[in-house]
């Protein structure tokens, strides 16, 4: 098949979380879940047991999150507090598939403006901090994704190539192929 039909039948409202589809054959599987504007302690507020048995039923073995865009704009983030989410989130994680692997990648690169010149948004220390020290307590390999681009030279190559948006956040399509 390749398309699916689904349809509600009786009254009431229904929910879908997700549809998997798979072969027989064997192969990689990629499961993904995304929502705009989603931090790391939005996903704990997923009733843990259910959470849990989503992940159960998937039994992957390799987990990877991936979260700091939006935690860099809260003024109140402390190394501390957000390294509790994300060791709580991969603890979650890890009870739902035991032997499966983790990975927490890092936030991308942000810019920022200050008097003119465009610099590395300085939240991000914070929040890479955070998430390394989490990934090494809870036995995780951790993706340097700022490092990976290049740091604050790359930062500005990312700008110079149209890579970044305007608002210095986001990547662009140009920057999501690449």
């Amino acid at each position: 098949a390749t398309w699916i039909r689904v349809r509600a039948a009786g009254k009431g409202s229904v929910e879908l979380y997700a549809v998997a589809l798979e072969r027989s054959q064997g192969g990689l599987v990629l499961d993904t879940m995304g929502q705009v504007g989603l931090r790391a302690r939005g996903l704990l507020r997923i009733n843990d047991k259910h959470f849990t048995h989503q992940i159960q039923l998937r039994s992957p073995h390799l987990m990877a999150i991936q979260f700091g865009g939006k935690e860099r704009v809260d003024a109140k983030l402390t190394k501390e507090k957000h390294q509790g989410e994300i060791e709580e989130l991969v603890g979650r994680l890890k009870k739902g598939s035991p032997d499966g692997s983790c990975m927490v990648v890092g936030p991308l690169p942000h810019g920022k403006r200050k008097r003119g010149k465009i610099t590395l948004d300085p939240r991000l220390n914070i929040i890479a901090d955070a998430q390394k020290a989490a990934a090494k307590s809870q036995g995780c390999a951790y993706f340097d994704a700022i490092a990976h681009f290049g740091g604050e030279e790359g930062l500005q190559a990312m700008v110079k190539e149209r890579l970044l948006a305007k608002d210095l956040a986001h990547l662009t399509t140009r920057g999501h192929q690449k």
